[in-house]
């Protein structure tokens, strides 16, 4: 059957039936690499709604991307690096390091001549103040003893 058709012919027909076609999504065939790189142009929740999204004739609008960086120590007795530093991609951790001090310090100076925001998270290991007693009577001493109408 090959050999009654040109490569014309056969040409047309393929596109006759590939007319319709659309892949699933924008993202649909590319492979691992390139996905991770469309996540780091255009940020992971924009590339996660064009996955979803497809091609279904809905429009895309991207949401700005806002990256803030948190930093905090974590028990200083367990690690040579006891300082975490964080990122976060419109309220989603996506990277996590550890750092010495003075490597932390180097690198919160590189981000904010980077035009980053960084800032610390205060983490309550226990060492807080104890909190103070609610001042508050007993429910029977507030209400005394009550009956319920029709009882």
């Amino acid at each position: 059957m090959d050999e009654d058709l040109s490569e014309e012919q056969m040409q047309r027909i393929a596109n006759d039936l590939m007319a319709g076609w659309r892949p699933a999504s924008a993202l649909s065939g590319l492979d691992t690499d390139q996905k991770r790189w469309a996540q780091k142009l255009v940020g992971r929740d924009n590339a996660e709604t064009l996955q979803r999204l497809g091609r279904a004739g809905e429009r895309f609008r991207p949401k700005p991307v806002a990256v803030i960086y948190e930093f905090w120590l974590v028990d200083a007795g367990v690690s040579m690096r006891p300082w975490r530093l964080a990122r976060i991609e419109n309220g989603r951790i996506t990277d996590q390091k550890a750092f010495s001090q003075d490597d932390l310090r180097a690198e919160i100076e590189r981000l904010h001549r980077g035009g980053f925001t960084v800032r610390k998270f205060k983490v309550d290991g226990g060492s807080a103040q104890p909190k103070p007693a609610i001042h508050r009577k007993p429910f029977v001493e507030r209400y005394g003893s009550f009956k319920f109408e029709g009882s």
